[in-house]
């Protein structure tokens, strides 16, 4: 989360979507989520679904990829809730 910044939204209250593919030890299961500003430096996460679904090949090329391998060798994945908790302080 260290690539987010409060600069980064449109406001307070207002969505903004990150990828955390590659800036994320945990990216491989996250992927794309949406964040909150909350407050002048603190976001939330947004529950998300992760769902082995293949997105739009121009923006996910990437993860395309790594979706079929993971489809080739563990066969279709069932869809799985995420729930994040608590929150972060990011810079201005």
């Amino acid at each position: 989360m260290s690539q987010v910044k409060a600069s980064d939204f449109d406001g307070i209250g207002k969505l903004k979507q990150f990828n955390t593919l590659f800036n994320s030890n945990d990216g491989p299961v996250y992927g794309t989520i949406t964040l909150i500003l909350v407050d002048k430096n603190t976001v939330i996460a947004l529950p998300d679904t992760y769902n082995f679904d293949i997105k739009n090949l121009s923006t996910s090329k990437t993860r395309n990829i790594l979706t079929l391998i993971g489809n080739t060798v563990a066969g279709n994945g069932k869809g799985f809730k995420i729930n994040f908790t608590g929150s972060k302080n990011v810079l201005p």
